[in-house]
């Protein structure tokens, strides 16, 4: 009997959050807050990921109002750190916890964050605006993406088409959405295998991306529009 533990995806957390974690003075509330931001960053090796109030509290099955007083306790004491792009706030675990621990209270000590703060230096901004990078698929632990891709290589017999960090942004940012609007796993799984059976129009390479911009017949959700938000 092969080890189903051998086929399973992972969220690589850095020792230094676990240690955190484990005498964090942390309630309910935020303890689900911070595993949600671990999920979504580390979990897609982020260092910052973009989280919506509705977002969370559906993740973490506690009322909005409730995930708004927390987080910003959260972000007030530097547990964890915000930046915004337009209407977009992206969330990250505050490197410097380590260092912020006051060990005589175990509260965080607030501090300013240094060259691994969220906002990416001048220099880097520039290269990444001439080069295109890729997601690695393999190292994605969502389980829509998952079945696509599972769905996608039963189907097509290859590997899905590489993805730019452009378009896995559009991708992320358009499930959060059918999720906000109330798509469930079984929902997405039915309406994948479904747009497989469909013919094939002009440009209809099967990838997750051109599936998200169907969305609409799909799952009756339009795009994902950020100031709509």
């Amino acid at each position: 009997m092969p080890n189903k533990a051998s086929t399973d995806l992972f969220v690589k957390v850095p020792h230094w959050v676990m240690d955190y974690l484990i005498s964090a003075d942390l309630n309910m509330t935020q303890f689900r807050i911070m595993n949600a931001v671990i999920r979504y960053t580390f979990g897609y090796n982020k260092h910052d990921c973009w989280l919506s109030l509705p977002f969370l509290s559906e993740l973490t099955k506690c009322n909005e109002r409730q995930v708004r007083r927390e987080l910003k306790e959260m972000i007030k004491q530097e547990i964890i750190l915000d930046r915004t792009e337009g209407k977009k706030r992206y969330l990250m675990i505050n490197p410097k916890i380590p260092d912020s621990l006051d060990h005589d209270t175990g509260l965080v000590r607030p501090v300013l964050p240094d060259s691994l703060d969220p906002h990416i230096k001048k220099d880097t901004k520039e290269k990444r605006s001439k080069e295109k990078y890729y997601i690695n698929f393999s190292e994605i632990d969502d389980p829509f993406i998952n079945f696509y891709l599972n769905h996608y290589k039963k189907v097509m017999r290859r590997k899905h088409v590489r993805i730019s960090e452009k378009s896995y942004e559009f991708i992320q940012n358009q499930i959060s959405h059918l999720i906000e609007c109330g798509t469930t796993q079984e929902e997405w799984e039915e309406k994948v295998i479904q747009f497989f059976k469909d013919p094939l129009k002009e440009g209809n390479n099967r990838s997750i991306r051109y599936f998200l911009e169907l969305s609409h017949p799909y799952f009756e959700v339009h795009l994902y529009n950020q100031f709509n938000k």
